[in-house]
């Protein structure tokens, strides 16, 4: 199966995407100290996603828009330190597939790690790992979902966005506001 070529992608700060085969790949969102929205304190907004709901920043899927809605009203973004790996990984496994071709790719990875440079990353400390304990044991989630809220309880997140509703669930249950994306 042949990979057809990308037609374009767009300029910094578009949101839309381009038909790309089966996916879409999302327009370029610029991060930096641009990317944040200016707002009073009572505003802030301490916005954690996991790796379901911010690999749609990149590639067009159902609720790609309302992910990049919750980045747009996030003061301070959170990610877990699994979450570029397991996005790259989704990517590798769609250009192996060809359904997305080199180009897109390249693009694509370089601005995820743009993006993500003044992003909190949170590390499995032993606080992350034990609140991870105390999920799996609480609820019905994988391993790495229960990273995912663990990290962004222990970072003390107003907003968890993800995908998932079992994670979502599990969230909720632990006291985080949460946005289901999907």
């Amino acid at each position: 199966m042949a990979s057809r070529s990308l037609r374009s992608i767009r300029s910094a700060r578009h949101s839309r995407g381009h038909r790309r085969g089966a996916a879409q790949v999302r327009g370029w969102q610029a991060a930096g100290p641009n990317w944040r929205p200016r707002f009073s304190k009572s505003d802030l907004v301490k916005t954690f996603f996991d790796s379901s709901a911010f690999a749609k920043r990149y590639v067009e899927e159902t609720g790609s828009d309302d992910v990049e809605a919750a980045v747009r009203a996030a003061t301070d973004l959170g990610l877990c330190v699994i979450c570029v790996p397991e996005i790259l990984s989704a990517l590798n496994r769609r250009f192996r597939e060809r359904r997305l071709e080199r180009r897109a790719y390249t693009l694509v990875t370089r601005h995820l790690l743009e993006d993500v440079v003044d992003a909190a990353i949170i590390d499995l400390t032993p606080a992350v790992i034990a609140e991870t304990v105390g999920l799996l044991e609480a609820s019905i989630l994988r391993a790495a979902d229960a990273m995912h809220v663990a990290a962004a309880k222990v970072w003390e997140a107003d907003l968890f966005v993800s995908a998932d509703r079992r994670q979502l669930a599990a969230a909720r249950k632990c006291g985080l506001r949460v946005k289901a994306v999907s």
